[in-house]
């Protein structure tokens, strides 16, 4: 593919890094539209609306679905954080809407006052998001 300089970039969640990579280019959902960053771009810290981000990597291109987050650029480093975001592809619409199944059924087990009816419910938003994201 492509071959030029090349700059660090992490996607991390509140569980794990689910992203760490060397890429030429990074497109971000920012919230005033797509960014683009490449080598040495100038420190910024962007706020994130959910959505794509897409990695332009030496050998492909890595796909991944955020629910918003910020993202940090500094010293050819690109750090992004958020609270949810799905690898698409390793996820396809038929593993989301079983994902989406499971966490309905589960809801079944819990009020609506309870902490747990209210993190299910967040997780069941964020999933179907993910699913509209897809379609784009």
């Amino acid at each position: 593919m492509h071959s030029g300089a090349l700059f660090s970039v992490q996607i991390i969640l509140p569980a794990e890094t689910v992203c760490s990579v060397m890429a030429y280019l990074v497109e971000l959902p920012g919230e005033d539209g797509v960014i683009g960053v490449l080598q040495n771009h100038k420190p910024l810290i962007v706020n994130l609306k959910r959505g794509k981000v897409l990695i332009y990597t030496e050998n492909n291109i890595k796909k991944y679905y955020l629910h918003g987050g910020i993202a940090r650029i500094s010293n050819n480093a690109l750090e992004i954080l958020s609270d949810f975001g799905i690898n698409l592809e390793e996820y396809n619409k038929n593993k989301i809407i079983v994902e989406l199944d499971q966490l309905k059924l589960e809801l079944q087990n819990y009020q609506a006052e309870d902490l747990y009816y209210n993190i299910i419910s967040n997780k069941i938003d964020r999933y179907k998001a993910s699913l509209e994201c897809m379609d784009n």
